[in-house]
C-alpha cells in the first residue's frame, strides 16, 4: 500500500487546526473556572411567559445582527475566490476557510475579550464576534452552493459583454438562489446555537433580558440553584426554534 502525502497547501491548515484545538481546550478550562468563581451573571427570569418571549427575541436579536455582519463578508469573500481569485491561488484559500469554519468559538471570544477589555465595550461586540465566526462557514456554504449554477451560463453572459461580476449578480447568483437561501438558513441554525459568545465576551456583567439569548440563559443557571422547569422550557424553546429553521433548510436544499 502506498501512503498519501498531504499537500502543502493543506498541511498547515490541519496542523493549525490541531494548534487551534489545544489552545480552545485550554481557554476553556479558564472560562469554566471564571463560570465557577461567580463572574458571570445571568439576569433574573422570573415566572410567567413574558421572559420566555423575550428571551426568543434577544435570540433572534443576535442572531440577527450576525447574520447581517457575516452576510457581506461571506459573499464578497465567495465573489473574490469564485470571480478574482486564480485557480492556485483557490486552491490555498479554501483549506484556510475549512480551517477558520471549524475554528472553535472559545478562540474569537477571547480575541473579543481582549478587545472588549482594552476598548471598553462589551455588548455591542458581541454580536459582531459570533457574525466574524459565522463568515467563514457561510463562505464555505456559498462557495458550494454557487457550484450548482452553470459554468456555460456564466460564459454567456460573459459573451454577451457583461462583466464577471454583473454574470455573478445577474445569471449565477438567481440560478442558485435556492441553494444560497439554504446556506444562510443552515448558518442561521448554527448561528442561534453559538449565541452563547455573548455570554463570553461579556464577563463581570450582570446580562438583561434585552440582550440575554436563550443558551445563554441557560449556560447561567447550570452552577446556581435552579429551577428545572426554567431549564426545560429553555432547552425545549431552543430546541423548536432550531429544529424549525433546519427543516426549512432542508426543503429549500432540496428545490
Amino acid at each position: 500500500m502506498t501512503r498519501t502525502r498531504a499537500r502543502p497547501s493543506e498541511a498547515l491548515p490541519q496542523a493549525l487546526l490541531v494548534i487551534c484545538t489545544v489552545l480552545s481546550a485550554l481557554f476553556g478550562f479558564v472560562v469554566l473556572a471564571a463560570v465557577g468563581r461567580g463572574m458571570w451573571v445571568a439576569a433574573d427570569l422570573g415566572a410567567g411567559c413574558v421572559p420566555w418571549v423575550r428571551l426568543s427575541l434577544a435570540t433572534l436579536k443576535v442572531t440577527a445582527i450576525a447574520i447581517v455582519v457575516a452576510l457581506p463578508l461571506a459573499f464578497a469573500a465567495t465573489i473574490a475566490i469564485r470571480e478574482i481569485a486564480t485557480p492556485t491561488v483557490r486552491r490555498l484559500l479554501r483549506p484556510w476557510l475549512t480551517l477558520l469554519a471549524t475554528m472553535p468559538p472559545i478562540v474569537f471570544a477571547y480575541g473579543a475579550c481582549e478587545i472588549s477589555r482594552t476598548v471598553g465595550v462589551g455588548a455591542q461586540l458581541s454580536p459582531l464576534t459570533l457574525g466574524l465566526l459565522l463568515a467563514p462557514f457561510l463562505t464555505r456554504l456559498l462557495d458550494r452552493a454557487m457550484l450548482s449554477a452553470p459554468e456555460h451560463l456564466r460564459d454567456a453572459a460573459l459573451a454577451l459583454g457583461a462583466t464577471r461580476l454583473e454574470a455573478w449578480r445577474q445569471v449565477l447568483l438567481p440560478t442558485a438562489a435556492t441553494q444560497v437561501a439554504s446556506a444562510v438558513l443552515f448558518t442561521t441554525v448554527w448561528a442561534v446555537g453559538e449565541a452563547v459568545i455573548v455570554a463570553l465576551v461579556n464577563p463581570g456583567i450582570a446580562l438583561t433580558l434585552a440582550a440575554e439569548p436563550m443558551n445563554t440563559a441557560l449556560y447561567g443557571r447550570v452552577f446556581t440553584p435552579l429551577d428545572f422547569a426554567n431549564i426545560a422550557w429553555i432547552g425545549l424553546s431552543l430546541i423548536a426554534m432550531t429544529l424549525v429553521l433546519h427543516r426549512i433548510a432542508v426543503r429549500l436544499a432540496r428545490l
